[in-house]
Parts: C-alpha cells; sequence; structure tokens
C-alpha cells in the first residue's frame, strides 16, 4: 500500500511534507506526529457498466486509533459517467464448457484522452467487471497475449456480456482502452473426415417461435458448405440440412455455422462445427527440387485400377504452390494417364516443402493420395 500511496502521489505532481510512506502508513493505519501534514490519495474504480452518468456519495473518516474519536470526515461526491468502449469482441463457446480463449497484444496500446489517442503504452495489467471471468496478461514466444477464461456455460442460446479495463500500471489507476466482449453459447456438432474427400453429416436445426427464411454461412467455406444453403425456418419445428465437409489439412478445425434471416439479416442461430481431419493413406511419394523464384514444369502417371472405365479428379492440398492440368482424368479400365504439374516457387525460400494430391472419383470419394516432397534451392 505504500508503494501505491507513493505511486499516486507522483502522478499528482504532490510532494508531501511528511516522511515518505513507508515509514508512516502500516495497512488503514495512519502514524502522524504533532502538527504533521499528509496528502492522503483516494482511488474510486467502478466496474459496472452503465448507459447513463450517476451520481455517488461516499464517506471517509479519520479516526484516532487510541480514543476512537472520529478526528475528521470528508464527503467526496463521485459522477460515474459511461466508460467508452474501444472494441468489442464477439466470442462462442460449447455448451457447458469452460471458455479459454487467448488474444495477441501489441507492442502498446493507444490511451483515449477525450477523444484524442496519446502515444502507444505497454500494458501492465487486466481487469474484468464480472467475477466469474479471469482475464490476465501472460507472455509467449509471440509476445504479450490476453488471456481469458470464463466459468462454465449453460445451454445455448444463453450469452453473457463484461469490460475487460487495460492499465499501464500495476495499480490499475493509468486506464488505456475497454473493450467489451460478448460471449455466446452455441451448440456444438463434431464431424470429421479423410483430407480431399467430401464427408457429408446431417444437421437438424430447430425452429424459433416465428417461421423465418433463413440462409446459412460458414467461417471456413473452402471447407465446409451447407445444403440447401437457403431455406424457410418452420416455427417450433425441426428442419435438417447437409453439412459437406472436405478438409484441405489435416488437424483439428473449429468453424462457425451461421443461420441468418434473410429479411432483417439478424442471426437466428448459430452451431460450433468441431471438425477434424485425417490424411488418407499414402500410395506414392515423388521428391523434387525446383530453384527459388522459377516455376516447374513435371509429369506423373496414374492408372485406373478398375475394371471399368472412370473419371478421376486431381486436387491439390496447396493449391498456391501446386496446380494439376488437367484436373479431370477419364480412363479406360487398366488404362494409364498422365497429368502436368506445376510448382509455383516464386515467393519461396529455400527449404523443404512437402504437399498432398488427392485423387478423388466423381462423388468426391478419396481414390488415392499422392505425397510431394519439394526441395527449394538457393538462385544463384
Amino acid at each position: 500500500r505504500a508503494d501505491e500511496w507513493s505511486h499516486l502521489r507522483s502522478m499528482k505532481r504532490v510532494e508531501s511534507a511528511s516522511a515518505p510512506e513507508r515509514d508512516i502508513l502500516d495497512g488503514n493505519r495512519l502514524f502522524l506526529g504533532s502538527f504533521d501534514e499528509c496528502y492522503v490519495p483516494f482511488k474510486y474504480c467502478p466496474l459496472d457498466s452503465i448507459q447513463v452518468a450517476t451520481e455517488k456519495v461516499i464517506h471517509v473518516s479519520l479516526v484516532c486509533e487510541r480514543t476512537g474519536v472520529v478526528e475528521s470526515q470528508i464527503e467526496i461526491l463521485i459522477e460515474v459517467h459511461p466508460c467508452v468502449v474501444d472494441q468489442t469482441m464477439n466470442l462462442h463457446t460449447s455448451e457447458f464448457s469452460i471458455l479459454k480463449h487467448s488474444i495477441p497484444l501489441e507492442a502498446g496500446l493507444l490511451r483515449s484522452v477525450n477523444n484524442n489517442s496519446t502515444a502507444s503504452t505497454e500494458v501492465q495489467s487486466l481487469r474484468a467487471n464480472d467475477e466469474n471471468v479471469i482475464v490476465k496478461v501472460e507472455q509467449s514466444d509471440q509476445g504479450k497475449e490476453m488471456v481469458i477464461k470464463c466459468s462454465k456455460s449453460g445451454t445455448a442460446p444463453e450469452s453473457r456480456e463484461f469490460l475487460t479495463f487495460f492499465y499501464a500500471d500495476k495499480f490499475q489507476s493509468v486506464l488505456l482502452q475497454v473493450w467489451k466482449f460478448s460471449v455466446t453459447t452455441v451448440r456444438k456438432v463434431d464431424v470429421s473426415g479423410l483430407t480431399g474427400q467430401t464427408t457429408i453429416s446431417n444437421l437438424v436445426v430447430k425452429g424459433t417461435a416465428t417461421s423465418q427464411k433463413v440462409m446459412c454461412f460458414t467461417s471456413h467455406p473452402d471447407e465446409i458448405q451447407v445444403v440447401p444453403k437457403e431455406f424457410t425456418l418452420i416455427s417450433d419445428s425441426l428442419s435438417e440440412v447437409q453439412v459437406s465437409f472436405c478438409p484441405l489439412i489435416a488437424g483439428r478445425l473449429h468453424a462457425m455455422l451461421n443461420i441468418v434471416n434473410v429479411e432483417t439479416g439478424r442471426l437466428a442461430q448459430s452451431v460450433l462445427l468441431a471438425a477434424r481431419g485425417e490424411d488418407p493413406p499414402v500410395s506414392k511419394t515423388y521428391e523434387l527440387q525446383v530453384i527459388a523464384g522459377t516455376v516447374h514444369e513435371s509429369k506423373i502417371s496414374y492408372e485406373n485400377a478398375w475394371s471399368t472405365r472412370k473419371t478421376f479428379s486431381f486436387k491439390p492440398a496447396h493449391p498456391w504452390l501446386v496446380k494439376v492440368n488437367p484436373g479431370l482424368l477419364e480412363l479406360e479400365a487398366g488404362a494409364l494417364g498422365v497429368v502436368g504439374i506445376s510448382f509455383r516457387a516464386l515467393d519461396l525460400k529455400p527449404g523443404m516443402y512437402e504437399t498432398l494430391v488427392f485423387i478423388n472419383d466423381v462423388d468426391n470419394n478419396n481414390e488415392d493420395c499422392v505425397r510431394i516432397q519439394i526441395k527449394v534451392l538457393q538462385n544463384q
């Protein structure tokens, strides 16, 4: 407390005529001799979110510890104004789970004073106005990050809002910015599939109180599609849609499916898709060397091992790196075909790169998988 008193007094540039705080302060007890003078700092930090200005009266009493007599009493009138929210963030969590989320912080935040931004200042401490939320600053390999942990969620579509205050000092006296967080609880659905292959799952959507025409949007449209994309959600009834999942790379993916009212543009429902992609078995591995800053052309052959005529599609996992031409190959039973592969090493640094080429049938089911290992050499 002595360090905090000294810090607050230095902020206001007040010189104390008495002894240093560490010599006269012990908790809430203040030791003063005859005719001693001391500037007592006051700090008031309201955390409630308000919409209009309010007034509050606080009484501070200085009581003699030996006699119990009130030596002085101060009445402080505080006018609390609504805070200015610098950023608003929307987060989603699944039902009956604890939300853990991290946000990278820049080297410094701009302090907003009278709607004017001052110099960038490093964040030293955080505080939330919800006792069920933990916020703190941690150091990671990429720099400082904000870590959020919320208590266990309920059922969808429960939501909560809280404010987070960023301070430039550990005593939380210099406010930098205020962020508003909105956490919505959504239904969680698990989907899985092989990379490069489309897996179709049925999703049941429950209607709301009124019927509405809705449209579906996904956060990862290159990997997840919904059919039908637009339909009528009947009130108090169940509707079924098909979710097509075609992962490009192996690993876990948390994607959002947002169902939006077409007429009003408002969000009707949200579903959290916990997707997982796994690589199919690799039949062949090719190794190539490419000079950085160039485009390398090559060819690979593929044989139709079926006893009937079939059409195969070639889909690279990294289309920005590898391009297959032609993308479709129609082969007779037992026939051998050749496709051209172009490797774009224009913006690549020297090193090893790896990609997969998925060979699928007309129904986008995986028939085969080829791994290509590319060694990019320094351009002499």
